[in-house]
């Protein structure tokens, strides 16, 4: 398993491996949709795959067909506040949660990853807001 943090701050588990003497890599997901736990035991997942000679990249996409583990709306609105709250006075955070309660509360139950932001959200662009909440 490897992480990347880019330059924008963004932070991506993947997980390495070798094809044909080729060096592949599977994306596992970004930082807090995808914590840290999620992403090894993904990656332990996916080395029991390889050792055993399976596709890598087949039973990596399964993973999007399972909702077991992938965190909701509201678990990642939840983290993202959690991150930033020492950051902002009570009352500001106050503010910003019920603001995103206002505009997400129809997807809170949803898996984040699930979201479409053309067909759910329309213009409601949640990262351009976020950015605007939190500066």
């Amino acid at each position: 398993m490897a992480i990347r943090a880019s330059k924008t701050g963004v932070i991506s588990f993947y997980f390495r491996y070798k094809l044909n003497g080729c060096d592949k890599r599977v994306t596992l997901g970004n930082y807090p949709l995808i914590t840290l736990k999620m992403a090894k035991d993904e990656a332990m997942r996916l080395a029991l795959v390889y050792q055993q000679g399976g596709s890598v990249v087949d039973v990596a996409n399964t993973r999007y067909n399972s909702q077991d583990h992938l965190p909701t709306v509201k678990e990642c609105v939840d983290s993202y506040l959690k991150t930033y709250s020492n950051l902002l006075r009570p009352s500001s955070l106050t503010m910003y949660r019920s603001t995103l309660e206002k505009h997400l509360a129809p997807y809170f139950d949803r898996p984040a990853e699930k979201i479409s932001m053309s067909k759910d959200l329309g213009d409601f662009n949640i990262l351009a807001y976020l950015s605007d909440l939190f500066g």
